[in-house]
């Protein structure tokens, strides 16, 4: 007997369906749609059902560079008595940027791919960037972490470094991500690493943002000093010397807060 679809329980994108019987005789499993999007990158997927009543997209989630997240439609899942993943040719490609962040998918079991002789990847597919490499993961942990997920990217990263421990945009996108989580001593020996064997003006202002919240202020100026040292133009030193100015200001530290109006004002560092 056919499995009737589950309700949704609420308005959240938490769904139950049946799908793809195995055999005749097997029971169908089910797809929950209770992934986000976010976490289901380099997986085959199917997305909920959006227009027709019998029919499913199902398709490979990959990260691009320059786009983002994308679903690469592979083809339908069809309705007929039971499921089945249409085998039929499609006429159109359809590369969807994902940006919902409150999409949620279904992750297509192994045993289907594997009863349908599903690749690994889509072969069209074969030229994106190798998932495996440190240059994918500096990529996407920074992706992640501009999109607020940072906790997402943070097992990415680390592992990416087990691998390649010189790649130093990967020991920068771990620092901002723990600056992002509020786990800032997490953060500071990171980016201290950071800053002894490849320093940077945005690795010494996250290091300097990391000091300033774990309120050792006289650290944070040292950064800050040092982020300014490397700055290429004058603009861009008036612009932390504002953002310091201000800081030191609210925290009270007038002495402070003068000396980085200065820099503010000039764009240049005070000798004393």
């Amino acid at each position: 007997m056919i499995q009737s679809i589950v309700p949704p329980k609420s308005n959240a994108l938490v769904l139950l369906w049946p799908c793809l019987a195995l055999t005749a005789v097997q029971k169908q499993p089910n797809l929950t749609f209770q992934t986000n999007f976010l976490s289901a990158v380099n997986h085959w997927v199917v997305l909920p059902k959006n227009g027709s009543e019998h029919h499913y997209l199902y398709g490979y989630l990959y990260f691009d560079p320059a786009k983002g997240i994308v679903f690469y439609l592979e083809n339908t899942l069809a309705f007929d008595g039971t499921w089945k993943l249409n085998r039929e040719p499609k006429s159109y490609v359809l590369q969807k940027t994902m940006r919902d962040p409150e999409m949620n998918v279904a992750l297509l079991p192994k045993s289907i791919q594997q009863l349908y002789n599903l690749p690994e990847k889509p072969v069209a597919l074969g030229a994106i960037l190798n998932s495996e490499s440190a240059e994918y993961a500096a990529q996407f942990g920074h992706y992640l972490n501009q999109l607020e997920q940072s906790s997402l990217a943070v097992p990415l990263l680390k592992k990416a470094l087990k691998k390649t421990p010189n790649h130093t945009s990967l020991w920068f996108e771990l620092g901002y991500a723990y600056n992002a989580m509020a786990r800032y001593k997490k953060a500071i020996r990171v980016l201290e690493t950071l800053t002894q064997v490849a320093p940077s003006q945005k690795a010494w202002q996250e290091l300097g943002y990391a000091y300033l919240q774990n309120k050792k202020t006289t650290q944070a100026e040292h950064c800050y000093i040092e982020a300014i040292k490397m700055c290429q133009i004058n603009t861009a030193v008036q612009k932390i010397g504002l953002e310091m100015h201000l800081i030191f200001r609210k925290l009270g530290e007038f002495s402070l807060a003068h000396k980085w109006e200065i820099i503010a004002k000039t764009g240049e560092i005070p000798r004393n």
